[in-house]
């Protein structure tokens, strides 16, 4: 077994803030984060779930049919007539959800949408095929350790007084 034992000096007390500021990060830092999961959100509806390595099911002839009906167009863009229901995945506010905490010694972070149709289409139902929007690839991800990694960095740097 391996203990870590952090003694009272300025060297620990300076660890324990650089810490303490990296698990409870200020409201840029958080906005930041959450634009970029957001832009992840984003890319699957631009991409129609291609971005996210799992494209979108093409819609059921009915649909397409309904949705020239009202002036849309037919075979896309999935999961867009309007943009509201985009809206309460990639835009702050009216429907979306967007949470951090810090829970059994993690920081958890939550974006997403609380509309109940988004709901229906992020999983599917007996009727309609799941489109997934909160699926994210590998550009997504990555877009997310990138804005964290420079936070922690910008961090460090004004925890050590560069």
């Amino acid at each position: 077994m391996f203990t870590f034992r952090l003694e009272r000096n300025s060297v620990g007390e300076d660890l324990l803030r650089l810490v303490d500021r990296i698990s409870n990060p200020g409201s840029a830092q958080k906005r930041s984060v959450a634009s970029a999961i957001r832009q992840g959100y984003q890319d699957n509806f631009t991409t129609q779930g291609a971005a996210s390595g799992a494209p979108w099911r093409a819609l059921a002839p009915s649909t397409v049919i309904d949705r020239q009906r009202k002036g849309f167009g037919g075979s896309g863009p999935i999961l867009v007539r309007g943009g509201r229901v985009r809206a309460t995945w990639v835009s702050e506010g009216g429907g979306h959800y967007s949470s951090f905490r810090q829970s059994g010694g993690y920081s958890v972070w939550e974006e997403g949408s609380d509309d109940p149709i988004a709901r229906l289409h992020e999983t599917g139902t007996a009727k309609m095929a799941a489109r997934p929007v909160s699926l994210l690839g590998g550009r997504g991800e990555q877009r997310i350790v990138d804005v964290i990694d420079f936070m922690v960095e910008q961090i460090r740097n004004q925890s050590i007084g560069r």
